[in-house]
């Protein structure tokens, strides 16, 4: 029987190893959240919070940036919104730690929240009266 830290070990490895091939099934190619974080095992949850805090920020992000654009236009909240999505997913690419991963994807979530809400919004105002019901 194997006990302490050297039986965690390995079931960490044989854990990795059982997600690694679902990973590789699901997600192509090496470079994936999981594999570059090692989120195996106790940390598996982890991958499941970044999609669930996107769309929490995503929520949040709609709200904050409808309010913005009726005080300020919406042409400076589409600018603002698609200004903080790009930065985030730029930081999101070179982020070296998991938490920042974590906070460049609320910040991509917030900001596509605005642009997805301000852009219909937008889009609906300067479509003619013809095409309204289509935009």
């Amino acid at each position: 029987m194997i006990t302490g830290s050297l039986y965690k070990c390995e079931m960490k490895e044989a854990c990795k190893q059982a997600n690694n091939d679902i990973s590789k099934v699901i997600v192509t190619g090496p470079h994936n959240l999981v594999n570059e974080f090692d989120l195996f095992c106790d940390n598996a949850k982890m991958s499941a919070w970044s999609g669930t805090l996107y769309f929490i920020f995503l929520m949040f992000g709609a709200i904050a940036f409808s309010h913005f654009s009726d005080k300020y236009g919406r042409r400076k909240a589409i600018l603002l919104s698609g200004f903080l999505t790009a930065v985030s997913l730029i930081c999101s690419g070179l982020a070296q730690m998991f938490y920042l991963v974590m906070i460049s994807v609320c910040l991509a979530g917030f900001g596509l929240g605005g642009l997805e809400t301000i852009s219909l919004v937008y889009v609906s105002e300067i479509s003619s009266h013809n095409y309204r019901n289509n935009a």
